[in-house]
């Protein structure tokens, strides 16, 4: 089993946040955190199911790295998996970057960098699942996650501004893809600017002229609001003087009602004082007429109470006079009662000796009754006795007859049992031999699909081979067919006098066609080699894509099919069955006569009857004898008993012999004085009370004289009263009084009118003053606003003049460091290159010019060279470099000599020189080596 892919694992470390500090481009960091300046280095690059790579780690040395391997070993894809990891670079469609047959890639790539002077490892992901991630291995900790952190944290340490594209610098300056390094300088002025323009910001004054452009309208659109405003306030404003004036003449009126408020009031006190007094004197007249009227009232309630009390006495005195005339009957009745009660607990005596007699004689018939069928029991019991010692021998028979019989009953059912067990063994002996037929079968189908599934895969295999060559063909035809249409352009565009890009001579016309036609030629047999390397491809994947289908369809059959080891499991079930079969044969044989065994048993103990039945039923009859017996003793002596106690109780009954005549002649009396009883209970209370209602009378009578007194007493008050009060005078000052509360209300109701209105006045000019502070500040705005458009006038100004002079001045620069390169490069400091303006290149020598397309190759890829390599320094802190292939269509001489040369460029610590030659093997700090063994790539150190 491989290593897990980086790609699937989220966890392991934590996340730290990216600084935001960015730095400036061109700018160099010379200390970082107090120590000297640490220098950028890539250290590893990790590739994972990346094109041809399965899985493989790459290691890197400060200086020069060569990556040496022949066309199409996957040394490019090297480059491409460290602009993508390390640039954010497409390398074309990232479906293509992962390897043929797997679902995701990675990339992983371990840096020094020079802005904080740690280590960081990058891991990329694509295919199936897209990952942006940089961790720090020696904190293990997460730095960033996300493609936003992501670019940020490598404008961060890639030492360039938040406005340029790594991928743009990446394609034009650090990693040039092969072929295509002189490619740009070859074109035309439009194009270069292209190309170059993003690089260089040229294009970031003319867009800040722009931006300031919508600051500048929107500063004139808010002095327009301003001045609106100011002429919304002034018109607000125009009311201020006559708000004042109303407050104004609010405070007279208030002040003037307020002074007439007060004598109102004062009045009003005067006129009330009076009103109240006559009121006081008006009450209590009223007080002593309702006095007077209850005390009218009190005298008639005696007068009627000492009627009543009079009624009553009369009414008692009558009642004395009834009650002593039915006295007599009434004591008469009251001893008739009392013997009446005593007459009647004897009455209920009697009554309960009857009820007990009425009980004992029903107990005694039962004991009688009970006993008689006792002594019938002990009758039967004694034949039962006899009856069960003449069965006793039959019924030992009996139960010999039914132990065999039940015996005999389990083996038939075990008989039953074991014909149904040999039917299901059968069944399943015939189950498991088509079973292992048809398994038979089906192994021998899956060998037969296994041996076409290998061929399958073999095809597919030598297929894939095949693709794998002819498009390593394509991918060597390609840049070479490129190189040779560059090569012919070149020729065309050559002046006449121009000298050969190759021999250095000067070139004629002849020379020109025939090295045009070599080319032309040249380009054609490529054209042909890629065209069929194509056709070879498009059938080999087409076949490549029929075995596929074959090879799963033969794998999904084969899936489904069983193996050898089912026929073993099939053959050991087959003869455990057949077993199982001969076992449940044998045993119903043994049980074969069973049958027969039963109906026998069945015949003798049909015609034996049931004699164990009879004698158990006899015998459980004649348990019974002892019982019977003391329960007839138990009966003769309760009959017995209650024969006695029946005796007994008619003893008692002699002494209720003349009960009823006595009950009888009770009850005549109480009928006789019960009239004379009723008079004399219902005149009794009233009899009695005579002494308290004479009282009562003479009660009512001395009140009746008190209450007369004081009604009296209360008219001679009153008429003082009506005397003493006018009222005429009081409803006259009533009246003033209500006038005068009249106009005290109407003056306060005017006066809290003039304040409200005098509040609102007030309200407003506090409004109005507010707004007087509103127009000052708005038209000190409008002043600023005004100062802050003529700034911003100015600056786009310098904006639009100074962009032109800012990129003329940064060409100059790069051109000066390019020149510096360019003498490095070719050792000799005798020539002058320039870069111009519109970014073509002219090289001096001698006092002529000659521009790029008149260079020789060696030349033209010397100062492509330092160009770019002077603009990575320009435009950047980073200290890596990339060739790829730099030395393509030069003589081995030339070869050797741009390999000199490149290897001795200062100014950067490390070189990544990607070739197919062995040109710089002898000059580089670290060798790795690239081979292609079975469409896999694999990395070796010399």
């Amino acid at each position: 089993m491989g290593r897990p892919s980086p790609c699937s694992q989220t966890g392991g470390h934590q996340r730290r946040p990216c600084r935001r500090d960015f730095g400036k481009a061109g700018e160099r960091r010379d200390k970082t955190y107090g120590r000297e300046r640490d220098v950028m280095l890539i250290h590893s690059l990790t590739l994972e199911n990346v094109k041809s790579y399965r899985r493989e780690t790459v290691e890197f040395s400060p200086g020069t790295n060569a990556i040496i391997g022949s066309n199409g070993s996957g040394k490019t894809t090297i480059l491409e998996a460290i602009g993508f990891a390390l640039f954010n670079h497409r390398p074309g469609k990232l479906t293509a970057f992962v390897r043929e047959g797997r679902q995701l890639a990675s990339v992983t790539l371990e840096f020094l960098s020079d802005y904080d002077g740690r280590s960081y490892q990058i891991l990329r992901c694509c295919g199936s699942k897209n990952l942006y991630r940089v961790d720090d291995p020696e904190l293990s900790i997460r730095v960033c996650e996300g493609r936003s952190d992501f670019i940020q944290f490598l404008h961060q340490h890639l030492g360039i501004d938040s406005e340029t594209d790594p991928s743009e610098l990446f394609r034009n300056a650090v990693g040039v893809p092969q072929g295509t390094f002189t490619t740009s300088f070859l074109l035309g002025p439009s194009a270069r600017k292209a190309v170059f323009d993003p690089l260089l910001k040229v294009a970031e004054y003319r867009k800040a002229f722009e931006k300031l452009r919508e600051p500048l309208s929107l500063l004139r659109q808010r002095q327009v609001d301003q001045a609106i405003e100011i002429s919304r306030l002034e018109g607000e404003l125009t009311r201020l003087p006559d708000a004042k004036a109303e407050a104004k003449s609010l405070r007279s009126h208030i002040d003037s009602a307020d002074s007439e408020l007060r004598a109102a009031a004062k009045e009003f006190t005067a006129a009330d004082s009076d009103r109240q007094e006559m009121e006081a004197r008006r009450e209590r007249l009223q007080e002593l007429g309702r006095m007077v009227e209850g005390q009218q009232q009190s005298v008639d309630e005696q007068r009627r109470t000492l009627a009543a009390a009079r009624q009553w006495f009369t009414e008692s005195k009558e009642a004395v006079a009834v009650t002593v005339a039915n006295y007599a009957g009434h004591e008469a009745y009251r001893a008739a009662l009392r013997a009446q009660r005593a007459m009647n607990e004897q009455i209920a005596q009697r009554r309960r000796l009857e009820e007990e007699q009425a009980g004992i004689r029903t107990l005694l018939a039962r004991a009688e009754t009970q006993a008689d069928a006792l002594e019938g029991a002990l009758v039967e019991i004694e034949g039962a006795e006899k009856t069960a010692a003449g069965l006793e021998d039959a019924a030992t028979e009996q139960e010999k007859l039914d132990t065999e019989f039940r015996d005999a009953q389990r083996l038939a059912d075990r008989l039953i049992d074991a014909y149904d067990r040999v039917q299901r063994e059968e069944t399943s002996v015939e189950k498991a031999q088509k079973r292992l037929d048809h398994l038979r079968v089906e192994v021998a189908r899956s060998q037969k699909l296994e041996a076409s599934r290998k061929q399958l895969q073999t095809e597919v295999e030598t297929l894939q081979h095949t693709i794998t060559l002819q498009e390593s063909i394509c991918s060597q035809l390609q840049p070479e067919m490129e190189t040779i249409k560059q090569q012919g352009t070149q020729l065309k565009n050559l002046d006449a006098d121009a000298v050969c890009p190759i021999c250095e001579q000067p070139l004629s016309a002849e020379h020109r066609l025939q090295l045009l036609e070599r080319l032309r030629q040249s380009w054609k047999e490529m054209n042909v080699r890629a065209l069929n390397a194509a056709e070879t491809i498009r059938q080999a994947e087409a076949k490549r894509e029929q075995a596929r289908s074959d090879l799963m369809k033969h794998e999904l059959t084969l899936h489904s099919l069983p193996r050898q080891h089912a026929i073993e499991t099939a053959e050991k079930e087959l003869a455990d069955q057949n077993a199982q079969y001969a076992e449940a044969r044998d045993e119903a044989e043994a049980l074969r006569h069973i049958p027969q065994r039963v109906e026998q048993l069945q015949q003798a103990l049909k015609k034996l009857g049931d004699p164990r039945r009879q004698r158990d039923a006899a015998l459980q009859l004649a348990r019974g004898r002892e019982r019977v017996e003391r329960a007839l003793q138990e009966q003769r002596a309760q009959a017995e008993l209650q024969s006695k106690a029946l005796a007994e109780l008619d003893g008692h009954m002699t002494k209720f012999a003349g009960l009823d005549a006595e009950t009888t002649h009770i009850s005549s009396q109480l009928a006789k004085f019960q009239a004379a009883d009723d008079l004399y209970r219902r005149n009794q209370a009233a009899a009695e009370a005579l002494p308290q209602r004479l009282q009562e009378v003479s009660d009512a009578e001395k009140a009746l004289v008190r209450a007369q007194k004081r009604f009296e007493d209360g008219q001679e008050q009153l008429a003082a009263s009506r005397r003493d009060f006018d009222d005429e005078r009081f409803q006259e000052v009533v009246a003033q009084v209500e006038e005068l509360r009249s106009r005290r209300v109407q003056l306060e109701t005017e006066l809290d009118q003039w304040r409200e209105r005098l509040d609102r006045a007030k309200e407003e000019i506090a409004q109005l003053q507010g707004l007087e502070r509103s127009l000052s500040t708005a038209r000190t705005r409008h002043d600023r606003l005004t100062e802050q458009e003529e700034l911003l006038r100015s600056l786009r100004t310098v904006l639009r003049e100074a962009g032109p002079f800012v990129t003329k001045a940064l060409v100059q620069q790069i051109s000066y460091s390019a020149n510096q390169l360019f003498g490095q490069i070719m050792e000799d400091y005798t020539r002058t290159l320039q870069w111009k303006e519109e970014y073509g290149i002219v090289l001096e020598a001698d006092g002529r010019e000659r521009t790029f397309s008149q260079l020789s190759g060696g030349e033209q890829m010397s100062a492509a060279l330092a160009v770019r390599l002077a603009l990575l320094q320009e435009m950047s802190s980073i200290g890596v470099a990339f060739f790829d292939e730099p030395t393509t269509n030069l003589d081995e001489t030339r070869r050797g000599a741009l390999a000199r040369q490149i290897v001795g460029v200062h100014g950067f610590e490390q070189l990544f020189i990607i070739s197919h030659d062995d040109s710089f093997e002898q000059a580089t700090e670290k060798l790795i080596r690239v081979e292609k063994r079975n469409g896999t790539s694999e990395i070796h150190y010399e």
